[in-house]
């Protein structure tokens, strides 16, 4: 017998129980993705960065938003994804949260980047938290208007490229790191490509 559980990082997770046949998992389970692509639902071509993020409503659906978020989350992660690409980082694995007011919906407050509404277009960014959302994370910059978030982001990640210890995930390096240290390394924009 297996049981299927749903993360909190919205992943699913097949458990098996006392005694249960590994091929009778793989084979519910394989017939779990065959349904998810039946629904449209799977998506094979999509790198770790997009399957990982996440975005709360926001406007219009949410009368808290004071910006953007859902709609604004997938057009990120396109040029996020460009950025790590160039740098040799599109396999590393971390989340990206972003909402559209400080409630924190989708909660960004835990993840390695969270994205937090602060004014029409302007975010404060968080840094260092974990996949697993067991730690809190900083905040690294705030007011960053919706044009510069990814900008920034790919300094900080050109940084984690060049520093990190063998093996360290991006929300534990900017965690060792801290505010003041990635700042003075990572103050200035990259060009947007």
């Amino acid at each position: 017998m297996s049981n299927f559980k749903l993360t909190g990082v919205a992943c699913t997770d097949v458990a098996r129980a006392k005694g249960s046949n590994p091929e009778a998992i793989q084979f519910r389970r394989n017939n779990f993705m065959a349904g998810l692509e039946r629904l449209g639902r799977r998506d094979k071509k999509s790198r770790l960065v997009r399957k990982l993020s996440m975005a709360c409503p926001a406007i219009p659906t949410c009368p808290l938003a004071i910006t953007e978020s859902e709609r604004a989350l997938p057009g990120m992660i396109d040029q996020l994804e460009h950025h790590l690409a160039e740098l040799g980082l599109a396999g590393d694995v971390f989340t990206t949260r972003m909402t559209g007011c400080p409630n924190g919906c989708a909660r960004p407050y835990n993840s390695d980047i969270g994205l937090v509404g602060k004014a029409k277009g302007k975010y404060t960014v968080f840094l260092g938290g974990r996949r697993q959302g067991d730690r809190l994370n900083f905040i690294y910059q705030d007011m960053v208007p919706t044009e510069e978030v990814v900008p920034r982001l790919a300094n900080v990640f050109r940084y984690f490229r060049d520093e990190r210890k063998p093996g360290e995930a991006f929300g534990d390096f900017c965690h060792r790191k801290g505010k003041d240290d990635l700042l003075a390394h990572c103050e200035l924009p990259a060009e947007v490509v």
